[in-house]
This record gives structure tokens, sequence and C-alpha cells, in this order.
């Protein structure tokens, strides 16, 4: 679990961060509705987690429930 928080690693996922950012930017503009940013938050740091990790997403932005509802 180090070498995932390593600079090195870090320095990789660079992108992955930035475009997580960028996703939860672009949600927040879109919506009609006042956003709840703690849950939005909560789910961009999930995905980018989830995507430095897996490679994937577990949790939609268009949904409330995490992981499609696994």
């Amino acid at each position: 679990m180090d070498q995932l928080f390593a600079n090195k690693t870090l320095d990789a996922n660079q992108t992955v961060r930035h475009k997580k950012v960028q996703d939860l930017l672009a949600d927040t503009h879109q919506s009609s509705e006042a956003v709840d940013i703690g849950r939005a938050a909560f789910k961009t740091t999930l995905n980018l987690l989830s995507n430095t990790i897996f490679s994937v997403d577990l949790a939609n932005p268009n949904f409330d429930i995490a992981i499609n509802g696994l």
C-alpha cells in the first residue's frame, strides 16, 4: 500500500486526479438542482481511489448509490 502513495505513483496518476475533478465540476455545472457537495465530494474521492487501484469507477455521479446497486 505504501507504493500506491509513492511520489512516482502519484505523479503517474495526476491525469486521473485531474479528470475526476473536471468530472465533478462538469456534473456540478450541469445540475439543475442544488448540489450536495459532501455527497459529490465523496463520490469523486471514491472514484479517484477506485480508479487508481482498480481502473474503474465504483460510484456513478448520476446515481445516489455506489457500485450501481451492488
